[in-house]
């Protein structure tokens, strides 16, 4: 796979006001930290890591405008792209091939590629490589991965959550998205940890698959070819890495409930830090976007429902072969009724609420929301004429 390369492959240059303020600023700052260090031997070495992490930083920090110029020009040379960006795009009526060059695209667009000057060569084999981690199954799969990523990129584009965050949470959140299920067995956590899995005695009955997504992704992330954080300095490359661990650590289903209520304080704007707060946002973001198939178009929803179904019961048989308790939720799914009241009390009690909580911080998700509530009515429809 060969990244797709436009002509245009750089953040928009600063005017010439933004850089001598932010010289000032960087010189202002780095005098009080030389007056902090003043025997520190180091200290050329200091400066040029600050200069590179901070100056450069205000340079090219996306923002809605920046954004909206740099998509422009690469949809200018490369129309195919511009779907990628809508609400309503399905990544299951395209080729694996056809996706992974928009990954590329996006990727472009959100400036992160040109910031920390990303290699082609080593986004190519990473891409590659989480493609691959990937197992067939009916869900959890690469294409599940790239739709994580498209919703959460129509979420940067379409609403001002990027004039949030900085640079390198969009490249956590980017990484996070597209490694957050790599490596998945198909089953659910509490079926390693009732199996007795190998994965459950590694991660000791703790966000058991989560935790091995985060290990695959930094694992590729630290081999040499597909090292795409490697012109950053040690200290930002751990900063990108333990926020990825964290997105991905969030998508833990029983995560679920702590995240809504560290988001309400969010609205409520009581003490949370600024890097904790653009830390939970990435996080929620990219959580919702992971429960968000039916927020989609129907005839996509009712594509992504029908390989959870699938996937479920191929759970339910192993049950069954181990002699393990089924699982309540996913007994009988066959059943249109009993699929019906399954996936109503998931989308009352999980989905809705998270995405109603993400259209009160960005209000243009409210598509997302309306389109979740006609998916709910044709299910209580279901429920409704079974019980007449």
């Amino acid at each position: 796979m060969r990244c797709y390369q436009p002509e245009v492959d750089a953040v928009p240059r600063p005017s010439n006001v933004q850089i001598i303020v932010a010289i000032g600023k960087f010189l202002k700052n780095l005098k009080k930290f030389r007056e902090a260090v003043p025997e520190n031997e180091n200290f050329p070495e200091i400066q040029e890591t600050y200069l590179e992490e901070n100056v450069l930083e205000l340079f090219s920090k996306p923002c809605p405008q920046v954004f909206t110029d740099i998509s422009q020009l690469y949809l200018q040379q490369d129309a195919s792209f511009m779907p990628f960006t809508e609400w309503s795009f399905d990544v299951l009526a395209h080729s694996e091939e056809e996706l992974n060059r928009h990954i590329c695209t996006a990727i472009s667009t959100l400036g992160i590629k040109a910031k920390f000057r990303i290699p082609a060569d080593k986004l190519d084999n990473f891409l590659n490589k989480l493609q691959k981690g990937y197992e067939k199954h009916p869900y959890h799969n690469w294409y599940h991965a790239v739709s994580v990523f498209q919703q959460m990129y129509a979420i940067l584009r379409k609403t001002q959550a990027s004039a949030h965050l900085e640079c390198h949470d969009l490249l956590s959140m980017v990484i996070a998205s597209l490694g957050h299920d790599v490596g998945h067995s198909g089953k659910t956590n509490n079926f390693e940890c009732k199996s007795f899995s190998d994965l459950s005695l590694r991660y000791n009955d703790v966000s058991i698959l989560e935790h091995h997504h985060a290990s695959l992704t930094s694992r590729y992330l630290m081999e040499e070819n597909s090292n795409i954080l490697v012109n950053l300095s040690g200290a930002k490359f751990r900063e990108v890495r333990k926020l990825v661990i964290c997105h991905i650590l969030n998508t833990d289903i029983s995560k679920h409930n702590e995240l809504l209520q560290n988001v309400a304080l969010v609205s409520q704007e009581t003490q949370l830090g600024e890097a904790q707060q653009r830390e939970l946002i990435g996080s929620f973001i990219i959580h919702c976007c992971d429960i968000g198939a039916q927020t989609m178009a129907p005839e996509t929803a009712e594509k992504w429902a029908s390989r959870v179904k699938e996937e479920f019961s191929e759970q339910v048989k192993d049950e069954e072969r181990l002699e393990l308790a089924i699982t309540p939720h996913m007994a009988n799914l066959q059943d249109p009724v009993t699929w019906a009241q399954v996936q109503r009390g998931f989308i009352s009690f999980i989905v809705q609420p998270a995405w109603e909580a993400l259209e009160a911080m960005f209000p243009e998700c409210h598509i997302c929301i309306e389109q979740l509530q006609s998916n709910m009515e044709k299910y209580i429809d279901v429920i409704n004429r079974d019980q007449d």
